[in-house]
């Protein structure tokens, strides 16, 4: 699969929220799962405190 079909795969995992997907790709695909258990939406300070 190449990156633009990676990258809508998890566009709609992440519910449309493209900030979340972005983040998934820099960082891994739990992210989308680690954004949800934390309310579901993305913040800045989800993106910090995963790494």
């Amino acid at each position: 699969m190449d990156v633009f079909g990676k990258q809508a795969q998890q566009l709609k995992k992440a519910k449309g929220d493209l900030k979340t997907a972005i983040q998934s790709y820099n960082l891994s695909d739990g992210f989308i799962d680690y954004v949800d258990q934390r309310g579901g939406h993305y913040t800045k300070e989800l993106a910090i405190n995963l790494i």
